[in-house]
């Protein structure tokens, strides 16, 4: 904690600006919790995408790939892109795959494992895509 005293102060306080403005803008900024079916509720509309925090080691833990994972809590970003049934389609920056599928309980226990405060953005897709301008050659 020492390591980062100096910055907290300063961190804390650039953020609570950002959140001022987010509110004050078009952001719309609410703390809620997000269940397991009302997470999937939301990612089957095909509206919405979720940035969530999760630990990487219960990410991976049916799939055997946890052997060079620290064995203590290891923060990770995903984006939600979907879900069919009981099963959520992510991207992983980290992945070689472009999309990867997850059963619904198994996100759920590494989205709200010890650590990841269980954060979670959600942004609406017609958002995003009014908001971009648009970008030559790409279609």
């Amino acid at each position: 904690l020492a390591f980062y005293r100096r910055d907290l102060g300063a961190d804390s306080t650039r953020i609570q600006s950002l959140f001022r403005r987010a509110q004050n803008g078009e952001v719309s900024v609410k703390r809620a919790v997000a269940t397991r079916d009302g997470l999937l509720e939301v990612l089957r509309t095909g509206r919405v995408l979720a940035i969530a925090l999760v630990d990487l080691r219960l990410l991976h833990a049916r799939a055997a790939r946890t052997s060079l994972l620290p064995r203590s809590y290891t923060g990770h970003y995903v984006l939600l892109v979907g879900a069919d049934g009981d099963r959520v389609r992510y991207r992983d920056p980290a992945a070689d795959r472009a999309e990867l599928v997850i059963d619904a309980d198994d996100l759920h226990r590494a989205r709200v494992a010890h650590g990841t405060d269980e954060d979670l953005i959600l942004v609406a897709v017609d958002a995003v895509s009014e908001a971009l301008p648009p970008i030559r050659g790409v279609r």
